[in-house]
């Protein structure tokens, strides 16, 4: 049998910085809005129904997680993913999800 070796403290933290960032419905839907490409806050905002200081908010908590960077763009400031492998871990747990969810409709269904 492989042995499985334990991560150090750190990269377990890292991982869980992560995975709590996205763990929220607005800065999921702010990350997947910005995966179509870089936006201000205040077209985040008016895409995903948010007041503009909600979104400055949520973008701070992907910010600090280094999900999202913030780029100067004259007097405003456009929102970019970092690092677009984030997309694959949600398309992942999408697959993980979706067959549970599309079961627990069907089971209703039948009811």
């Amino acid at each position: 049998m492989k042995r499985i070796h334990p991560l150090d403290d750190e990269s377990v933290d890292r991982r869980v910085e992560v995975l709590k960032a996205l763990a929220n419905p607005t800065r999921l839907n702010l990350v997947m809005f910005l995966s179509r490409g870089s936006a201000t806050v205040s077209t985040l905002a008016e895409s995903l129904s948010l007041k503009p200081c909600i979104a400055s908010q949520q973008l701070g908590i992907l910010r600090s997680s280094d999900i999202v960077r913030g780029l100067r763009d004259g007097g405003r400031v456009r929102y970019e993913l970092i690092d677009p492998r984030v997309l694959g871990l949600i398309r992942d747990l999408d697959a993980k999800v979706t067959p549970s969810v599309k079961r627990l409709l069907d089971d209703t269904k039948e009811r």
